[in-house]
């Protein structure tokens, strides 16, 4: 759901409740509110130069996820970058054009999984239900005339396909 500056937040997961109000017997009135962590999704493809802030931070990337050749990404120091999955299809990063992620030492960039609440918070508002691991992701993939400049950027919880076999670092 859009909020007003631009920024997403979730829909309810299964099993999540939505805020209600409810009151007892006597009058007494409970109120239960849902605060979900604001995101902002992404997936398809970038065509046009785009950057990424850090204020629209974390971006979950909720589908397959391209650059396309002749299109520039940056994504600002202290971005967090997190990649969905839905436990049997685990999302991926395509660059064919030009990925330019330098963070900082004081602010470093960010891609992880959607479970990994360590950054950008508990972004996918399971609180602990779930965990990361190695694998969740399948991590940044650059074709052939694709440029890619990492600069205090960390790469956690991904996975590389190499000659048909999963093999996770």
């Amino acid at each position: 759901m859009a909020r007003g500056d631009g920024r997403l937040t979730h829909d309810l997961l299964p099993g999540e409740k939505a805020p209600q109000d409810a009151c007892g017997v006597f009058g007494v009135c409970l109120l239960w509110v849902y605060a979900a962590a604001a995101f902002t999704s992404v997936s398809g493809t970038i065509s046009t130069n785009t950057i990424w802030t850090v204020d629209a931070s974390p971006y979950h990337v909720v589908g397959d996820f391209s650059v396309a050749a002749g299109a520039t990404l940056t994504i600002e120091p202290g971005t967090v970058v997190k990649f969905a999955d839905n436990y049997v299809y685990a999302t991926y990063f395509l660059v064919n054009g030009t990925l330019n992620a330098q963070g900082t030492s004081g602010s470093p960039i960010t891609f992880t999984t959607v479970r990994d609440d360590s950054v950008g918070g508990d972004s996918n508002g399971d609180g602990s239900a779930t965990t990361p691991a190695a694998g969740q992701w399948v991590g940044i993939v650059i074709q052939d005339g694709g440029n890619v400049t990492l600069d205090h950027a960390t790469i956690r919880y991904a996975g590389a396909y190499l000659t048909g076999s999963a093999q996770y670092t």
